[in-house]
């Protein structure tokens, strides 16, 4: 389950999780995020539209982020 056998209820908000959605995801899944209590940032709002992916895993550690892409070759 990757979540030690404890089930996940979708909306709990005691349960925060932190997201960077890549280029290639539409920002509304974001806000979709967001409405259950999570944190998102898209790489076009943060000046990473053409950064490396490199670049993006970096700034992802850096803020503890999830990286959400559509690539097949992160």
């Amino acid at each position: 389950m990757g979540n030690g056998g404890k089930s996940c209820v979708v909306g709990w908000t005691g349960f925060i999780m932190k997201f960077l959605l890549n280029m290639n995801l539409p920002r509304h899944l974001g806000k979709l995020l967001m409405a259950q209590g999570h944190e998102f940032r898209h790489t076009g709002d943060i000046g990473l539209s053409k950064a490396s992916d490199l670049n993006i895993i970096e700034q992802a550690k850096i803020n503890d982020e999830v990286i959400l892409t559509h690539d097949l070759d992160y």
